[in-house]
């Protein structure tokens, strides 16, 4: 796939990915009683309201453009006030509601362009002829609905690494006891601590993620009886 295509190809499904996951935080949020995120626009599945020019379009393009053997980007944070939710919501908890809707969102983004993916080939069945040859480029409908696939289950997955500011340290404050979260505190009160952390994350998150990837990327597999795993080789194989 040459750079321009994956621009473009890679491009819209994450910002649209990014816009459901942006919602789902707002949804939530207003479900808990915050209208926060309500009265600012940023509950809605337009993508210019969560559209961060550098995080949402021009890194995600410098990485394809470097060649850097990765894809990664941002959208603007939703915000939250957890004052606002109703008085028997507790705070900590409503967060870790509000931060897992997002990952979660992108998980059910995954499974739904997967059936999507079944009925275009129920109603066509040659497209499966496309995922077995490596030698011709997979119609457009196929290859976004396999980006999207594998986006979102790597959005989902990200999203939910127990590191400041992502989704995951919300949801692990949450759950854990307020004695054991020390080292989220840190990383959240010390720029210089969340920075090294957050850089280690994208250095090393993609081998970190890459098995468990693979096994959602399985039961999604099984569950929609589709060739996944060889769709993704061929569209990363063509061009």
């Amino acid at each position: 796939m040459q750079p321009s295509e994956a621009i473009v190809l890679f491009l819209i499904p994450m910002i649209l990915s990014l816009s459901v996951h942006e919602c789902a935080h707002a949804q939530v949020a207003l479900w808990l009683g915050d209208d926060t995120a309500e009265r600012q626009g940023r509950r809605t599945l337009n993508p210019l309201p969560h559209i961060d020019i550098f995080g949402t379009i021009l890194f995600p393009v410098l990485t394809i453009m470097g060649n850097m053997g990765g894809f990664f980007g941002w959208a603007k944070p939703v915000p939250v006030n957890p004052a606002q939710f109703r008085p028997n919501v507790n705070a900590k908890k409503g967060m870790m509601y509000v931060a897992a809707a997002g990952p979660l969102s992108n998980l059910i983004l995954a499974i739904l362009a997967a059936a999507f993916l079944k009925l275009a080939i129920t109603i066509n069945p040659e497209l499966l002829l496309f995922i077995s040859n490596f030698e011709v480029a997979p119609p457009l409908i196929v290859v976004i609905l396999g980006i999207m696939i594998l986006l979102n289950i790597a959005l989902f997955l990200f999203n939910l690494l127990p590191v400041f500011p992502l989704d995951g340290s919300r949801v692990l404050r949450g759950i854990l006891p307020p004695n054991m979260t020390g080292w989220l505190d840190a990383m959240e009160e010390n720029p210089t601590i969340m920075m090294l952390a957050f850089l280690g994350v994208i250095w090393f998150g993609g081998g970190l993620l890459l098995g468990p990837l693979l096994q959602i990327l399985s039961g999604i597999e099984a569950l929609f009886a589709l060739p996944l795993e060889r769709l993704l080789f061929v569209i990363f194989s063509t061009g």
